[in-house]
């Protein structure tokens, strides 16, 4: 498979509506801009981690990108995986006006590269934290510890698949250490309790959880799109929405369709350190 970094041969094809420009990706940025920029305003975050023993800034804080928004506007984060599985060419991101954050699996080789790339052009650039169903938390620790290692421009630590970071509260706990001692944030799937967000949040390390993946299943364009509108809603009711992805052509055409739409006035697309940043400690 190739590098996601490496442009593909055949281009992607996005399908615009009758209303919408349908010479370029810049063009479409552009009118997403347009459409958008009643809605940005001057703001700052919120008051930021400590710095850790050694005096650096947290991770969280230190690879985050700035962004000015209303900061009682509903905010929405979206998150794609990328596993090196598929082959996108990332000039096409260029024309996004709003930020993505990616989840790196740090065990593909390609990850490295991946990551500066995606610094490069602004995005922030999450962990993905893969555990056995029974692993320790010793070697959870450990395993977490060298994927950080592998990825030194991470902001945050996202659980790849449900009851991951989750399997048992000992290895919770354990994580949850970790990060307060690098400064990355967490990001989770809900379970029942939340116990995990709960023990992280009480420990000083900013944590979340997801909303929605809009496209595990294979989904179009226009069920992910349904679906960006009903976290849209969710985010105006809760104030915060992370939705998980993948780096597939059919969700990069979903995204840009979906920001020419009206509806994304009414939320702040945000990277995923806004949102933990924010709303990581409530």
């Amino acid at each position: 498979m190739a590098p996601l970094y490496r442009k593909i041969e055949t281009p992607l094809a996005v399908v615009v509506p009758e209303t919408a420009p349908a010479s370029s990706l810049t063009s479409f940025a552009a009118e997403i801009n347009r459409k958008r920029k009643n809605s940005e305003t001057a703001a700052t975050k919120d008051q930021p981690l400590r710095n850790n023993a050694s005096g650096a800034k947290p991770a969280l804080m230190r690879f985050s990108e700035p962004l000015d928004i209303d900061p009682d506007q509903p905010k929405m984060s979206i998150v794609l995986l990328d596993d090196g599985a598929h082959s996108i060419d990332l000039d096409i991101l260029k024309a996004f006006p709003y930020p993505i954050t990616f989840a790196l699996d740090a065990s593909w080789t390609g990850a490295d590269v991946a990551m500066k790339t995606y610094r490069r052009r602004g995005f922030e650039v999450m962990v993905l934290a893969e555990f056995a169903a029974k692993v320790t938390p010793d070697t959870a620790r450990k395993m977490l510890q060298n994927d950080l290692r592998k990825l030194p421009q991470a902001v945050a630590v996202m659980e790849a698949r449900r009851g991951g970071v989750q399997a048992s509260l000992s290895v919770s706990d354990r994580v949850t250490r970790l990060l307060k001692a690098t400064g990355h944030g967490l990001v989770l799937f809900p379970t029942p309790l939340n116990a995990a967000r709960t023990l992280a949040q009480k420990s000083g390390v900013p944590a979340a959880t997801i909303f929605r993946d809009f496209d595990s299943k294979g989904q179009s364009a226009r069920v992910i799109r349904k679906f960006l509108d009903q976290a849209t809603r969710k985010a105006r009711s809760d104030g915060t929405v992370i939705m998980i992805g993948r780096l597939r052509s059919e969700t990069i055409k979903a995204l840009i369709l979906w920001g020419l739409q009206d509806r994304v006035n009414h939320v702040a697309l945000a990277p995923i350190s806004t949102v933990l940043l924010t709303d990581g400690m409530k």
